[in-house]
């Protein structure tokens, strides 16, 4: 993972694009700030991949909680329609 996360600020396009849609996949956030990019790439090295993807993965379901939290009663974000 982390060198896909190095190759998205890579010089080739068509190479960048490709890890950044892999990383995507996976659901890793990328970021286009390179500032961004080294400190995913930093915590990523210092958590191991499993868990850096398990903290992105919980954040992510928070936030839907959240989100599900402030939708109008009777609703949910499974149901909408």
């Amino acid at each position: 993972m982390s060198k896909l996360i190095s190759l998205v600020s890579g010089p080739d396009p068509q190479i960048a694009e490709a890890a950044r849609a892999a990383l995507v996949s996976v659901g890793v956030p990328v970021s286009q700030d390179p500032a961004m990019q080294r400190q995913m790439l930093t915590e990523l090295q210092k958590r191991g991949s499993e868990a850096y993807c398990l903290s992105v993965s919980s954040g992510r379901r928070h936030r839907v909680r959240e989100l599900e939290t402030d939708l109008p009663s009777g609703r949910s974000a499974t149901s909408r329609r």
